[in-house]
């Protein structure tokens, strides 16, 4: 019986775990679309108030079912910090790619010099 117990609670954290992972990977989806297609802020709000709305019924949902009508605080704590590991997870990936990005831009500038002295009729010695 015991062990019954705490497989559903385990399932409960894991399930909420999710939940939040999802819910803010879906806030970051919604900002990339209004990054793609910018709209005005009624739009913005209205968008904000549909999507937490939403978020809010699902979390609930998830804690309502998962948890056997009960809402427990470290559900809601694990929503949250499966919300937080999304964060960063994205911003982890967002400074690689931008270093990735910084060191083309840097390889692009150093190789259009060298054909500019080149050009010039420069000689360069490599260094």
């Amino acid at each position: 019986m015991a062990t019954s117990m705490l497989r559903a609670e385990l399932l409960l954290v894991a399930g909420c775990l999710v939940t939040g992972f999802l819910i803010a990977a879906a806030y970051g989806m919604l900002c990339l679309f209004r990054l793609c297609l910018p709209h005005g802020k009624v739009l913005s709000g209205l968008g904000d108030l549909l999507f937490f709305t939403l978020a809010a019924f699902t979390a609930y949902a998830t804690i309502y079912r998962l948890g056997d009508g009960t809402v427990r605080y470290y559900a809601a704590i694990s929503l949250a910090a499966g919300a937080l590991l999304f964060i960063k997870i994205s911003l982890s990936v967002q400074k690689r790619l931008q270093k990735r990005q910084y060191r083309r831009k840097m390889k692009r500038k150093k190789s259009a010099f060298a054909q500019t002295e080149i050009t010039n009729g420069r000689k360069t010695d490599g260094a």
